[in-house]
């Protein structure tokens, strides 16, 4: 698998957030850091996800995009675009009932724009669990599949706190 990577773009309040390679854990600080200033952002508008250059996507990292489409949606009014080139990427985020959260696209992203590479952020072991924590439970909270396929993980990670 590639070596992951964040790209983001900002146009004046319109957010672009590329994922590429495997994307896990490691990088959850980085993205959860990036998607507060981001809606922080007063001249916040819109949000694009593009996927196209992903080849995995842990949990963890689905839980946060959710938590975000979540945010955007009730505290803008508006609802993210997501992209997804790859059918194995488009199934999992269907499967976690990520088409109640975004307008998905299974299409190569239009957007344009210079990106940056978000630098990696570290964190410390209780700043992680509490990161795993809580996208388990935005994930949990989208569908009742959702529910009975992270219990016992989050079960058990309540139980290490």
């Amino acid at each position: 698998m590639a070596d992951a990577q964040i790209l983001a773009a900002n146009d004046s309040g319109a957010y672009l957030l590329r994922l590429c390679g495997d994307v896990r854990l490691t990088l959850s600080t980085t993205l959860d850091d990036y998607l507060e200033a981001m809606v922080a952002d007063p001249e916040f508008q819109t949000l694009i996800v593009d996927l196209c250059e992903a080849e995995n996507l842990d949990s963890t990292t689905l839980g946060m995009l959710a938590k975000v489409a979540l945010r955007v949606e009730a505290d803008f009014h508006v609802q993210p675009d997501l992209y997804s080139c790859k059918a194995g990427i488009s199934r999992l985020i269907r499967s976690m009932g990520f088409s109640q959260l975004f307008h998905i696209h299974e299409e190569l992203c239009c957007a344009e724009g210079e990106t940056s590479e978000l630098a990696a952020q570290n964190s410390d072991e209780k700043q992680m669990h509490a990161k795993v924590l809580d996208a388990h439970r935005t994930l949990m909270s989208l569908s009742t599949e959702n529910e009975a396929r992270f219990k016992d993980l989050l079960n058990a990670l309540e139980l290490v706190q």
